[in-house]
């Protein structure tokens, strides 16, 4: 997966790209179909600006955060991204879909046999 983490108005520290990285893989090992995630974080006067565009095979998904520390406004937009996400893969997911019990196996190859 492609990442590509930007800071516009200040200087991102090594400390805070790696958090970033760190969460990111979070949502990759999620779903594995991602191909793309762009971060942008941004500084306006004394608050952070978050913006993340996260793109797979057939899903697009934008979130935004805004916090006074930048920690936090990291932590708000990927929440969102992650429940975003989580809400795609479960419509996605066929729920009424149930495995075959081990009972209804063994009572198909019985019948088969006779």
């Amino acid at each position: 997966m492609e990442k590509i983490i930007s800071s516009r108005h200040f200087e991102l520290d090594d400390v805070a790209r790696a958090y970033v990285l760190d969460e990111l893989t979070k949502l990759e090992s999620e779903y594995q179909k991602l191909t793309s995630v762009r971060v942008v974080l941004d500084m306006q006067k004394s608050r952070y600006l978050t913006e993340v565009v996260l793109r797979g095979k057939n899903v697009e998904i934008e979130a935004k955060g805004e916090a006074k520390e930048l920690r936090a406004a990291i932590d708000e937009v990927l929440a969102k991204t992650h429940a975003q996400l989580r809400k795609y893969l479960d419509r996605v997911h066929d729920h009424n879909k149930l495995p075959v019990s081990a009972v209804e196996l063994n009572r198909k190859a019985t019948a088969e046999r006779a």
